[in-house]
């Protein structure tokens, strides 16, 4: 049986915003229906929130930090040399040519800033999320032979918020001070002397833009319908980093540290209609996982060059679900996370973070050398010895979900082991690509606390 696969990648789409992962302001059951259909990655961590890296980590199963000895082959490139047609509809991700350089056809469905619809008019089906979803349907469609992959990337919480604006007023009270006017997303700093009322009404702002997506979802299911190949294709919804709104002081992504608001993201895959119902994964999931999962759906072997190093952490989400079910999880692995202004690290039950400017310095994708068409890779300062006049927090996870109690000063024994496990890892990732079998986890970080 031929098999399809469409994923819907939106920017700035946190776990905040989905009433399947608790999100307390959105009400989003169309999305929640299709949740309760397939698998929920309830850990699904980004490694890094620069898009270029990010989807080097997507197409190309590398963790963003790594620095590999050559990239290998993009999954689009892949399918294609197995006669799999595959199709990019994105909305503002020209300015990283190679993401799209392996698909067999690519499409931007990017609209000029006077196409942004009036908030004061209840046309939901104008806003910037449903115009870009429908724009990749239609060129899926258009065709008697659609390709079998459909990778559509959507701009979401990154672009012009133009949710009708009654879509904010209904998440208020009436002797709430109204929701803000206007389209721009807010980029700010949020402290003890703001004004509690204006973040509230961001979120309510915030929360409007996830109805856009959630109406806008039921379309997807009505193409397959129409169609015909809704038990035979896989369905994703991928969070590309959460939309802080002041967790943690920021207001937006521009000055957001490495912390849940911003990394947690969601991922939900429904393998077609007969699948299992409603499986969620506790275990870790990596972007890089989605790279061996659209492999794994395809029947495609893993064509990487023979001179690239056997240790890819790319695993395929569909299997873990078995595994899960068999109460088999595999052990604990560390995440690394990085954002232009910090470094994380997840570990167990661990989550520790460091400030930018006291660690290390990075590169984005965007000034990183381009001479070749291929996807950038990380620049790392030398970090020997840094750990000494670093400033830590540390949480706990699950108890901590919202990381809002640092126990940096009353687990020292385990920042002590982090700061060192973090630095070998990075060593581990950026020095050493011929070595396969990572640094050895310390036994305290994979013990939870007593």
């Amino acid at each position: 049986m031929k098999k399809f696969a469409i994923v819907l990648a939106v920017e700035g789409l946190g776990t905040n915003m989905l009433g399947c992962y608790g999100g307390p302001w959105s009400s989003t059951p169309a999305l929640d229906s299709f949740a309760s259909k397939g698998i929920v990655a309830d850990q699904f961590l980004l490694d890094t929130d620069d898009i270029g890296l990010l989807y080097r980590s997507l197409f190309y199963g590398w963790h963003a930090s790594e620095t590999p000895i050559g990239i290998g082959n993009s999954v689009p490139l892949q399918l294609g040399r197995s006669g799999i047609k595959s199709l990019l509809v994105h909305e503002g991700i020209a300015e990283t040519p190679w993401i799209g350089n392996d698909f067999w056809s690519v499409v931007d469905a990017e609209l000029p800033e006077e196409g942004v619809v009036e908030l004061e008019i209840d046309d939901w089906q104008s806003g910037r999320i449903p115009q870009c979803i429908a724009t990749a349907l239609a060129a899926w469609t258009e065709t008697d032979d659609p390709p079998q992959l459909l990778w559509i990337h959507c701009k979401g919480w990154n672009g012009p918020w133009d949710a009708p604006y009654v879509y904010r007023e209904m998440l208020g009270d009436e002797e709430d001070p109204p929701p803000p006017r206007g389209v721009e997303r807010p980029e700010a700093w949020f402290d003890a002397e703001s004004d509690p009322d204006q973040l509230f009404g961001w979120t309510q702002a915030a929360a409007a833009q996830a109805k856009l997506l959630d109406q806008a979802w039921e379309w997807i299911d009505i193409g397959l319908r129409e169609m015909g190949i809704e038990s035979q294709c896989l369905v994703g919804l991928l969070g590309l980093g959460g939309y802080p709104l002041g967790e943690h002081g920021s207001i937006g992504p521009r000055a957001a540290r490495p912390f849940a608001e911003r990394m947690h993201s969601p991922m939900i895959l429904r393998p077609g209609i007969e699948a299992p119902l409603g499986s969620r994964i506790q275990s870790l999931i990596h972007p890089s996982d989605l790279y061996a999962t659209l492999l794994d759906w395809f029947g495609i072997a893993d064509t990487s060059t023979p001179e690239e190093p056997k240790r890819r952490l790319s695993r395929p989400v569909l299997q873990m679900v078995d595994s899960e079910f068999d109460h088999a999880i595999p052990p604990a692995k560390p995440h690394l996370m990085f954002t232009s202004q910090g470094l994380g690290l997840r570990l167990g039950a661990w989550w520790a973070h460091w400030a930018q400017s006291d660690f290390y310095s990075f590169k984005d994708s965007n000034s990183v050398s381009k001479e070749t068409d291929g996807p950038p890779c990380p620049q790392w300062a030398s970090f020997s010895g840094a750990s000494e006049a670093l400033s830590l927090e540390l949480y706990l996870h699950p108890e901590d979900r919202w990381q809002q109690n640092d126990v940096a000063n009353r687990a020292v024994d385990v920042t002590q082991q982090l700061e060192v496990y973090r630095d070998d890892w990075i060593r581990w990732l950026t020095e050493d690509p011929e070595t396969e079998t990572p640094p050895v986890i310390p036994q305290l970080l994979l013990e939870r606390p007593a």
